[in-house]
């Protein structure tokens, strides 16, 4: 998710929604969402670092575990709050998706 925003929720409508609890100030910064299993996390990327927000995720989110799309065609929406930053852009998200093979 690229800001700016402020407490952005992506929902992936019959599937689940995630928020955070935290605000993107620049179009250039943003937060990966990777839930993976050999790299589950949630980092925010602002100015050439990056940081772990696991923490800004609302009680009300999926584990990451819980985090897969099914095949299929699914709609996604971000909704926000509007940043605290004069802007003349809005936010926008990226999801990229690939084949997962479950052993369990």
């Amino acid at each position: 998710m690229y800001g700016p925003c402020k407490n952005p929720k992506l929902t992936l409508a019959g599937l689940w929604e995630v928020q955070l609890s935290l605000e993107i100030r620049s179009s250039s910064d943003y937060v990966q969402i990777d839930p993976r299993p050999f790299a589950r996390s949630v980092m925010f990327y602002k100015g050439g670092s990056s940081s772990s927000v696991a923490d800004k995720l609302t009680r009300s989110s999926p584990r990451l575990a819980e985090m897969f799309i099914p095949p299929g065609q699914w709609t996604a929406k971000l909704s926000y709050a509007n940043a605290s930053v004069p802007t003349t852009t809005g936010p926008r998200m990226e999801i990229y998706w690939r084949d997962v093979y479950a052993w369990w």
